[in-house]
């Protein structure tokens, strides 16, 4: 042992004049408490030591709940909650309250994190086991419920994510030590402290939101689609005449008006309109407010050839001897105006009330044949052409079409209003496309077409092996979801690339199983599945795996229902007439 360390086998030397040493002047070392006293403690210990820390602690003016910790290194991250009280927050004040603000509030705090996050580690798709990083998943494009931030009665929450460093599966508690006294305080105060300039930031963007959601009311009233404000414009500028205010309780909001009804947006250029028009209806890379505010939920119909069925397609197919019976269609490939029908069938009977359609990514024959049969063969074709179908969808349906067009499309002979793109303007040609129509003595055909009576109802149910309470569930990777041994492929939807709303399909998914394992109307599981992920009670489908969820829409959940394989659904009995008036 060396001569300078202390050791308790030795004893004080005995001073020469026989009297006792004197007490040492040296003040002795303050014993370490609490979570960095646990993490000094377990330094170099086995993994599972870090199950010590499960719990809540202080750090400063933050507490932080360690609310899991995986078996081992490789077990994946563990979960922490970070809170403070919301008058230590700076947001006690009667604005920061109510469901918008805390909307707003919980996606600022997210947007916070992430970025201070980013600052502190720089991004990285994944993070190695045993890494010491935290994480937190990238903000959501819009405003959603979710699970990751928490604004409360009395206090204000984030979640995150730690890889908890270790080595040879060995704690590496001075690593860990460092992460919870240094890194997680400079992220509470980035994500939770709203300084007077963030709150007033916070406030601006409530109203905002307030605006959109008044002006969203006010719509349909006014007979408009959609309303486009300047900012989602991408510094086109408008036609004057196509330009209205509306105002509102909390104050007026300005846009290009679309009307309800056919709208189509066509280019010159060889570029089509279709990424302009998914831009400003909310795509991922745009900022909050700019984007339409639409009148009802919109559906982007991108056809898919996944299995359909049975559906109702009397609106677009008439029965002939390839389809005897339109009315209960179903397919494991559907040809291409078929898929295209189906998936305008579906989105309708989901509840979307505006259809957005890109000509230039319609599969080749899905607009159909329709009446151009006619003086070929005599006869009308059995299919109905899409453009000859949207008017009597329009009126009978009260569906909205939003179409991404060139200036040559079929689509125009049936448009109520026509906008051309430019590189600096938009122009209002409707006039002129109705002139140039007249002049033609173009007319759409009446009275030959498909019956267009609403779909008719269906029924669905979930058959699974083994009790749906069983089921594991996961996201899988970005692309889709997993439940049991069954894989669904959610990238054709707007649920891809998006891991919040994933994991929350997930859970839904199972619910659907279990409240679904004999026949119950589509519509009917849907309204339950929507109030299973309500804000008051998203964080009840939490499980292991199944954590920071953010709710989808109605058209997101029908999407994945659609697309799992032990979903069978079927035409609700006495929906249909016996003798359908479209069949021969």
């Amino acid at each position: 042992m060396p001569e300078n360390r202390p050791s308790r086998f030795r004893t004080p030397t005995p001073r020469r004049d026989g009297a006792r040493p004197a007490a040492s002047t040296r003040a002795p070392h303050a014993a370490v408490t609490g979570l960095r006293g646990l993490l000094r403690t377990i330094d170099g210990g086995p993994f599972q030591a870090y199950r010590r820390i499960l719990g809540e602690h202080e750090l400063g003016d933050f507490r932080l709940e360690v609310l899991s910790v995986p078996p081992d290194a490789l077990g994946g991250p563990a979960r922490l909650r970070l809170s403070i009280d919301r008058a230590r927050a700076g947001l006690d004040a009667s604005w920061s309250r109510g469901d918008l603000a805390r909307l707003v509030i919980e996606d600022a705090i997210v947007r916070a994190a992430a970025r201070a996050l980013d600052d502190q580690t720089g991004a990285a798709p994944a993070s190695a086991p045993g890494s010491g990083r935290l994480s937190i998943d990238p903000p959501a494009p819009g405003y959603f419920d979710c699970t990751t931030a928490r604004v409360g009665e009395a206090s204000l929450e984030v979640a995150l994510s730690l890889e908890l460093p270790a080595v040879d599966r060995r704690v590496r508690g001075q690593q860990a030590e460092a992460i919870f006294f240094e890194q997680l305080p400079k992220i509470g105060m980035a994500a939770l402290l709203f300084p007077i300039r963030r709150a007033d930031e916070l406030k601006s963007r409530i109203e905002a939101l307030a605006r959109r959601r008044a002006v969203a009311d006010a719509l349909p009233g006014r007979g408009l689609a959609l309303l486009v404000p300047p900012s989602a414009l991408s510094d086109r500028m408008a036609p004057p005449g196509s330009m209205t205010t509306i105002e509102t309780a909390h104050g007026p909001v300005d846009g290009l008006a679309v009307p309800a009804g056919i709208t189509v947006f066509a280019t010159v250029s060889v570029p089509g309109a279709g990424p302009w028009l998914r831009g400003i209806l909310g795509s991922r890379d745009r900022v909050h407010g700019a984007t339409a505010i639409l009148a009802g939920p919109a559906a982007i119909i991108a056809p898919s050839r996944h299995v359909f069925g049975p559906m109702d397609l009397r609106a677009f197919v008439r029965a002939c001897p390839e389809l005897a019976h339109p009315e209960a269609y179903a397919s494991e490939d559907a040809p291409a105006p078929l898929a295209l029908a189906a998936s305008i069938v579906a989105a309708i009977e989901t509840g979307a009330r505006i259809i957005v359609l890109d000509e230039d990514e319609l599969p080749a024959g899905a607009l159909g044949a329709g009446d151009a049969l006619r003086d070929v063969v005599g006869a009308p074709s059995p299919l109905a052409s899409l453009p000859d179908r949207l008017c009597d969808l329009r009126d009978r349906w009260g569906v909205t079409f939003l179409i991404a067009a060139r200036r040559t499309s079929a689509f125009l002979a049936v448009a109520d209003t026509v906008f051309t793109l430019h590189g600096d303007r938009l122009d209002d040609v409707s006039e002129s496309v109705r002139t140039a129509r007249r002049s033609l003595g173009l007319r759409r055909a009446t009275g030959s077409g498909p019956e267009v009576a609403m779909p008719a109802a269906r029924s669905m149910r979930v058959v699974t092996e083994g009790a749906p309470g069983g089921l594991k569930t996961a996201a899988w990777g970005a692309r889709g979801v997993r439940i049991g041994d069954d894989l669904i492929d959610l990238t054709d939807t707007p649920l891809s690339g998006d891991p919040a709303r994933l994991r929350t399909v997930a859970a839904l998914l199972k619910h659907a199983a279990r409240i679904a394992s004999s026949w119950r109307p589509v519509t009917e599981v849907l309204d339950e599945l929507e109030t299973a992920s309500a804000r008051p009670v998203l964080d009840l489908l939490e499980e292991p795996g199944l954590v920071d969820l953010a709710r989808p829409s109605r058209l997101d959940l029908a999407a994945a229902l659609a697309r799992w394989k032990r979903v069978a659904f079927r035409i609700a009995p006495g929906t249909l007439r016996p003798n359908a008036e479209d069949l021969p």
